[in-house]
């Protein structure tokens, strides 16, 4: 699959005032949260989430799951680990869960390696990266695109999902109504600006190139 560009590719999108007006969730973590809910049947095993933070309780979406372990170099978590150097042995895991974490390590393709180094054949993946997304937390290092997935996950494992979060106008929305507190003058005016795309995006609205963030399903070989 090395050097081919095609995927099992889909869309989440869901353009709705509600998300608009939410003051919690943003149309991002609202397609991060239906690509879970989307695929979560499948994790009846045991899963290390990447990255975790407790406080987002992702757990929650796997009720099948045989445990969950919440892991990341500090903070409220199970176990301290670093996604560049897993303490697991090779071919040692069942499940991963890595959810809006590898754009803030500067190393990610060690972290892709030791993903794909320690899952188990048969173990399974579940990897969210945001693409059209702004600058955040207190360092951003990468976005990545579709080639960058087939290059480290194309021949070792089957792509079961490659999933777009969103498309051009999701993206203008999600940019245009941060931050979702403020409502000052000019974000008042960012935040009426992105009512009406979303009015247009709930027409015109396809799967592109330009989704807000990427989701990968795989499971390796």
């Amino acid at each position: 699959m090395s050097g081919k560009n095609t995927l099992p590719e889909s869309l989440i999108d869901d353009l709705n005032l509600k998300i608009f007006f939410s003051k919690k969730v943003s149309f991002f973590r609202h397609y991060q949260n239906s690509f879970l809910i989307k695929h979560s049947n499948d994790f009846d095993c045991n899963i290390v989430e990447i990255g975790s933070e407790k406080q987002y309780n992702h757990s929650s979406f796997f009720t099948k799951s045989k445990s969950y372990l919440n892991t990341n170099i500090g903070g409220d978590c199970d176990k301290i680990l670093d996604a560049t150097n897993i303490d697991f042995a090779d071919n040692s895991q069942e499940a991963y869960i890595c959810l809006s974490v590898l754009e803030h390590i500067y190393e990610i393709d060690k972290a892709f390696k030791e993903i794909k180094r320690t899952l188990k054949p048969g173990g399974k993946l579940l990897l969210v990266i945001p693409f059209s997304y702004p600058i955040h937390d207190k360092v951003d290092y990468w976005r990545v695109s579709k080639d960058t997935y087939i290059r480290y996950f194309g021949d070792e494992f089957e792509i079961k999902d490659f999933c777009h979060l969103g498309e051009t106008f999701s993206t203008m929305i999600e940019n245009l109504s941060r931050p979702k507190t403020k409502w000052n003058l000019r974000y008042t005016i960012y935040k009426m600006l992105a009512l009406v795309v979303l009015l247009f995006g709930k027409i015109f609205g396809r799967m592109d190139n330009f989704p807000i963030g990427y989701g990968l399903y795989a499971v390796k070989k």
